[in-house]
């Protein structure tokens, strides 16, 4: 076998944020990797259509929080009850600081980490 990229992935409702998307798979890779990774993904689509691929590259920005104190930064963002619902290896959508975000419950080397995933228009 062959790694040519890392994706975050789920099932969810289109990207942080967006009103009414149909239910599909979020799946979000190295944004240097972005046309690559769409290329690919386009090339191995079934011939009848019924698996379509949008590239939302720069409709969304990702934080990534790890480390051990990466629970008590996510806590002070959304609230401990809130944190307390992102499942590991799992997301929620979250209101972090009046924004609408995705956020997955990763390891990166063991340690605790979070990806908060949120509109590029709200990232400023």
């Amino acid at each position: 076998g062959r790694v040519w990229s890392e994706f975050t992935c789920a099932r969810a409702r289109g990207v942080p944020g967006a009103e009414g998307a149909a239910e599909g798979f979020y799946l979000v890779g190295n944004r240097d990797a972005a046309a690559a990774d769409a290329a690919r993904l386009a090339a191995d689509l079934p011939p009848d259509g019924s698996v379509t691929v949008t590239d939302c590259s720069s409709l969304v920005e990702i934080l990534h929080v790890a480390g051990p104190l990466a629970p008590e930064v996510l806590q002070g963002l959304v609230g401990a009850e809130a944190a307390a619902r992102v499942p590991f290896l799992g997301f929620e959508d979250l209101d972090v600081l009046g924004v609408a975000a995705r956020v997955f419950k990763v390891s990166f080397t063991g340690l605790p980490g979070f990806e908060l995933h949120v509109p590029s228009a709200d990232a400023g």
